[in-house]
């Protein structure tokens, strides 16, 4: 069928046009995608809450945008590219197999019970504040360790000089 053409390419060719679905009150419409009768995919508009579905699996609700342009993935998110906001991104986890995560300017990555591991060769700089530092290996610095509490080890080795300006333990 050709719309605006007289040579339509495809079952349905809507030259230079809209189509156009008006739904009822609270109805569901949809542009389905079908293989031999059963729905594989769907492109879908829920008048209840004004939401853009897109559906996999048949019914599965992969991606919704909301009417306020919130965007909700049922799955994970795979990126071969650059991932940025202008705004905040939350995450229960944060997966960079083999990559990294870098932080600019004054930006603060806040972590719960998170471990920092290096396994190759590198040197890790800049400042790392802590509530509680525990290693079980050793701290080697080429400037100043300060602390406003106490510090303590159960074997201290120094090839320079121990200052302090209050007792040592």
């Amino acid at each position: 069928v050709g719309i605006g053409t007289s040579s339509p390419v495809s079952a349905l060719h809507v030259e230079e046009g809209d189509i156009r679905i008006d739904t009822a009150d609270n109805g569901t419409q949809a542009l389905r995608f079908s293989d031999r009768g059963s729905t594989k995919a769907q492109i879908q508009y829920k008048d209840n809450g004004e939401t853009l579905n897109i559906l996999t699996g048949g019914s599965t609700n992969a991606i919704e945008i909301t009417n306020t342009q919130g965007v909700t993935f049922s799955s994970h998110i795979t990126a071969s590219g650059n991932i940025s906001a202008s705004g905040n991104i939350s995450a229960s986890t944060i997966h960079a197999g083999g990559g990294s995560i870098t932080l600019g300017g004054s930006a603060t990555l806040n972590v719960d019970d998170a471990f920092l591991k290096n396994d190759a060769d590198d040197t890790t700089s800049g400042v790392i504040t802590a509530g509680g530092f525990t290693t079980a290996g050793h701290i080697t610095a080429s400037g100043n360790i300060s602390a406003s509490g106490h510090i303590s080890a159960s074997g201290l080795i120094a090839s320079g000089d121990i200052s302090a300006s209050g007792n040592i333990y």
